[in-house]
């Protein structure tokens, strides 16, 4: 059976036409009408998530699996304000999410009537566009007459199309509000679908507006010129990789990658702070630093972890900025020049080699250097985050892929290497309220079920309802280093000093995810030494019946000393 009300005919229809047909619904009355269409027609691949928060970010793990867009569904009010996180974490992130919120009629807005906020345009600046069907005013009582008013559905029709238009070529979130007045809940027995959606296919350009060459200038500076690549978020095709290698090769720049540039088997500086934290505070070092200052930099992918690159090439003087591929090209460095695509580019360095040789070659032999340092300090550094996540992301087989939360959690992991068939992480805008709902609906989609997520505490506790669904499958594994609070701030400089620090920054606590485990039906485990790690991780990942959790306790006193000797050491 299906809804009653043609508008929300008019919306499945849309949906299924322009293919988003991977629907998040959070439960509701005024989206009912929504729900019955989508609940009776097989085109739709329907996941119910009662916590809006959780929900957003479900369906935007899922957009990142498929690389589809993901609808989602709420009633009206401030069910809608929930989704605001991932929202914006899409936004930065470059996530296609409809938003298709249901809402009162607007004459019962600010009125006093139960379950209203102003709904329209509620996400601001953090969308691609927002648009609001209009109320089915024609639609008679009796709830066997589907004759809405022909202007009204037309006009719907229209704003429908260029919503589902927007999404496919900006690829970042849109929000349609849609008001629905009751009785809600009539059905009929067929569904309407009496719009030719081929009649509403006018073009919309792309977020991003590439130039297709460079221009000479641009290539002959390169080919004369200390290049570095830093390549941030990442997650490459077969082809790109292939033009990843002809563009390291032509332009012999120094290659700098992160945990999240998924771009193994690259001669490259894979863990950039490994590199520039030893440098710091001598004279000799500080020389250094500045023979390692490009005179351009390129870039592919989103965001950069790591804050002493930034400061390093914010401080670079002449420096000139080139961006590749379709992401976003940020001003990070304050001097961007460029934005090309991937492919156009690389075949231009073809014709204009780059004949400075030594730079990316004397970087590459000082940090290859710095490797027995390095596994020598890992192998007998004592039990603390560092040591943790040494075992931890050794231990992940290679058929899993890593999601990692925020804060401490993606800046220790950056020191490692990982066999993970891939790593993922919500670094839009790096917040921490959503890594586990992500990381569930990633593996909510079959080809990504061997999915684990690497955690801090505060991440763990603040996200629980991410496991409040029917989705977590069996090979879901969950690894939470729990030292007791925000650890990142004791590493913070002189965030320890501000009055009230184990209160409200590091917000020491003594909660512990056993629980939490029991009550959504997790295997738990627990460790609190390199031992008792070790052997944990042993059989953490092979097959059970139930997801896993492993709680890892570290010591929060020692934690940040560890980590400062690593740096120590390789000076």
């Amino acid at each position: 059976m299906y809804s009653a009300i043609p508008s929300a005919h008019l919306v499945t229809s849309a949906l299924k036409h322009f293919g988003v047909t991977q629907v998040v619904i959070s439960p509701g009355s005024r989206n009912a009408p929504l729900i019955m269409n989508i609940a009776a027609d097989e085109a739709f691949e329907a996941f119910s998530i009662v916590d809006e928060r959780s929900a957003a970010f479900f369906a935007l793990g899922r957009a990142q699996a498929t690389k589809q867009a993901v609808a989602l569904v709420c009633t009206s009010g401030s069910a809608l304000l929930n989704y605001y996180p991932a929202i914006a974490e899409a936004y930065y992130s470059e996530i296609p999410l409809l938003v298709l919120s249901a809402d009162r009629p607007p004459e019962k807005i600010d009125i006093g009537d139960g379950q209203t906020i102003r709904q329209p345009n509620v996400f601001a600046s953090l969308l691609g566009d927002s648009f609001v069907l209009s109320l089915d005013r024609e639609l008679m009582k009796d709830a066997t007459d589907t004759n809405p008013s022909a202007q009204v559905y037309a006009e719907n029709a229209k704003i429908l199309s260029e919503a589902l238009l927007s999404l496919q070529a900006k690829r970042i979130p849109v929000h349609i509000n849609i008001p629905f007045e009751e009785p809600l809940y009539h059905q009929i027995e067929d569904s309407l679908d009496p719009v030719d959606w081929r009649s509403y296919s006018e073009a919309i350009s792309p977020r991003h507006e590439l130039a297709t060459d460079a221009d000479s200038g641009v290539m002959q500076a390169l080919s004369n010129s200390k290049v570095m690549l830093l390549i941030g978020v990442w997650d490459p095709s077969d082809e790109e990789r292939e033009q990843l290698r002809t563009l390291v090769q032509h332009t012999q720049a120094l290659v700098l990658t992160e945990t999240l540039s998924n771009t193994n088997g690259l001669n490259c500086i894979d863990s950039i702070d490994t590199l520039i934290a030893p440098l710091e505070g001598s004279a000799e070092g500080e020389a250094l630093l500045e023979e390692l200052k490009p005179d351009v930099i390129l870039t592919i992918g989103g965001m950069v972890v790591s804050k002493k690159i930034k400061a390093l090439l914010r401080s670079a003087k002449n420096l000139r900025h080139i961006h590749l591929g379709s992401s976003s090209a940020l001003n990070t460095y304050g001097c961007l020049n460029g934005h090309y695509p991937l492919a156009n580019f690389t075949q231009n360095t073809i014709e204009f080699p780059n004949n400075v040789q030594t730079y990316a070659r004397f970087w590459l032999n000082y940090y290859n250097d710095l490797a027995p340092k390095r596994e020598d300090f890992i192998s007998l550094a004592p039990f603390s985050d560092f040591k943790a996540y040494s075992l931890v992301l050794e231990a992940i087989p290679t058929v899993y892929e890593l999601h990692i939360s925020n804060s401490s959690a993606i800046r220790y992991t950056q020191f490692f290497k990982t066999s993970a068939k891939k790593q993922w992480c919500n670094r839009g805008t790096s917040g921490i309220e959503g890594s586990a709902s992500t990381a569930v609906g990633f593996s909510s989609v079959k080809m990504h079920e061997k999915t684990v997520l690497l955690t801090g505490d505060l991440s763990f506790f603040y996200d629980t309802n991410a496991y409040w669904n029917a989705y977590v499958s069996s090979s879901f594994r969950v690894i939470v280093i729990n030292n007791s609070g925000g650890g990142i701030f004791r590493i913070l400089p002189n965030a320890k000093r501000t009055k009230g620090f184990e209160t409200f920054l590091e917000t020491r606590h003594s909660k512990k995810a056993q629980e939490i485990a029991k009550h959504f039906e997790f295997d738990y485990q627990s460790a609190a030494d390199t031992d008792s790690l070790a052997q944990a991780l042993e059989g953490f990942f092979k097959e059970g019946k139930r997801p896993k959790v492993l709680e890892v306790f570290t010591p929060s006193d020692k934690n940040e000393t560890v980590l400062f000797d690593y740096f120590k050491r390789l000076k």
